[in-house]
């Protein structure tokens, strides 16, 4: 009897183990079920957030590579404010007695500059047409305004890579001055050319840059200065406005021609640097010698001797340039221009130190530009304004939707596990309960 108490009641503890085991299982299986089970409002959610964030990421770089580049079959017109020129005029009448002073003038005097820009036709080294190549066409005059007659006229070509405004590192610039009647006339040929010009890179940096000069055939730094900010400027009103200067060296002119015709591959020049015109041709060797100057010492001089001197041109100037930062637009420029003769470096560095000498001027101007090329560079500059605020808006709105989203999904996820949880919990059938034990005997 008491054996088969015992046995029943090992039974039934076996039994109500498996009741308490499946139980168990089944609680885990629902919630491992609710776990799984996502929902798909909450699924949408979280893709609309990768999505719209995959969005912001690219969609501001898909537009930027086709606003970037430097646009072609263009046309743009660059005019200074009319500005008193000293300048140096052998058309005029002087005796022989006369010092070097009767040939310098003063006139009211106007920079205008003609910018086309066509697709690059230009092949590279390894015999292929290069991409996304721009040439730029540029005519530039100096003008009195009395009588319209040019005092310089320079024809400028060159190749830029749109898509960073520097020029192609292939001999395919080619540059041709002529004054009126100073003698500063070259024609570099073909070469290799240096540095910025014309325009500033898009995205423009707070920091220096090369920058090309087309008197001194070279290229030198360009400084960044300082800021204007957006609402502060009178330029550009809606964007912040950067300030670069440049002052460039006194520089020997018919050095730098010389050179031009013998490496036009490399055009600058060091001031004080010996002319050499043994290898060059004949029509060449008369170009530079047409630069220079001689005659006694006092005609150039007041108060030296007559002994003959030869004087050569030399050249420095400085410029301001503002420049709009997203476009790399220049929106304005002030440039100070000055070419003089003088016998040596030594002599050219005391020259322009001391400002206009009104024996030895060849040109000096001060310019800025007019209101109407002002209002025209910030025409070019805002399209591009516009846009990359609108980029950066609403990369910044789909950001924050984006994280707003995610969270949300997240969060709506975690509540929805949870209450599948308690759920769970509360369905799921419990062990039956223990029978009463039975009397000992």
């Amino acid at each position: 009897m008491g054996s088969d108490t015992s046995d029943k009641a090992t039974a039934d503890a076996a039994a109500r183990a498996e009741a308490t085991s499946t139980t168990a299982a089944l609680g885990v299986d629902k919630k491992r079920k609710a776990r799984r089970r996502v929902p798909r409002a909450t699924v949408v959610t979280i893709m609309s957030a990768i999505i719209a964030f995959i969005i912001a990421q690219n969609v501001p770089e898909l537009v930027i590579s086709t606003i970037k580049p430097l646009p072609i079959n263009t046309t743009r017109t660059i005019q200074t404010e009319p500005a008193p020129t000293i300048f140096y005029d052998p058309s005029l009448t002087c005796s022989e007695s006369d010092g070097n002073d009767c040939y310098i003038t003063e006139a009211t005097t106007q920079w205008t500059t003609v910018l086309n820009s066509t697709k690059g036709q230009v092949i590279d080294t390894k015999g292929k047409p290069m991409k996304n190549v721009a040439q730029l066409d540029v005519t530039q005059k100096l003008i009195r305004t009395d009588s319209q007659s040019p005092l310089v006229n320079i024809t400028d070509k060159l190749h830029l890579l749109r898509g960073s405004a520097h020029p192609i590192l292939l001999p395919t610039s080619q540059m041709e001055v002529t004054t009126g009647g100073f003698g500063v006339n070259f024609n570099t040929g073909t070469f290799a050319r240096d540095g910025l010009q014309y325009f500033l890179p898009f995205n423009t940096e707070r920091r220096s840059y090369s920058y090309f000069d087309v008197f001194a055939q070279a290229a030198f730094p360009l400084d960044y200065v300082r800021t204007e900010r957006r609402g502060h400027n009178d330029l550009v009103p809606d964007s912040d406005v950067f300030v670069f200067h440049q002052q460039l060296p006194v520089m020997n002119l018919a050095s730098a021609a010389a050179r031009s015709f013998n490496h036009p591959d490399d055009i600058s020049d060091a001031p004080g640097e010996t002319i050499i015109e043994s290898d060059l041709p004949q029509q060449q060797r008369e170009q530079i010698g047409n630069m220079l100057l001689t005659g006694p010492e006092s005609k150039f001089y007041p108060g030296g001797s007559d002994n003959s001197v030869t004087l050569a041109p030399f050249y420095t100037a400085t410029r301001t340039l503002w420049v709009e930062a997203s476009s790399g637009v220049i929106v304005d420029e002030q440039e100070e221009m000055h070419l003089f003769f003088a016998m040596d470096s030594a002599d050219a560095e005391k020259t322009a130190q001391e400002g206009v000498n009104m024996y030895r001027t060849i040109l000096h101007t001060s310019t800025t530009w007019n209101q109407e090329t002002k209002d025209s560079a910030k025409a070019w500059a805002e399209p591009v304004v516009s846009i990359m605020y609108w980029l950066r808006f609403g990369a910044f709105v789909l950001k924050y939707l984006a994280g707003t989203l995610l969270i949300y999904g997240f969060w709506r996820y975690t509540q929805i596990v949870r209450r599948a949880e308690n759920t769970a919990s509360l369905t799921t059938p419990t062990a039956p309960p223990e029978p009463p034990a039975s009397p000992k005997a």
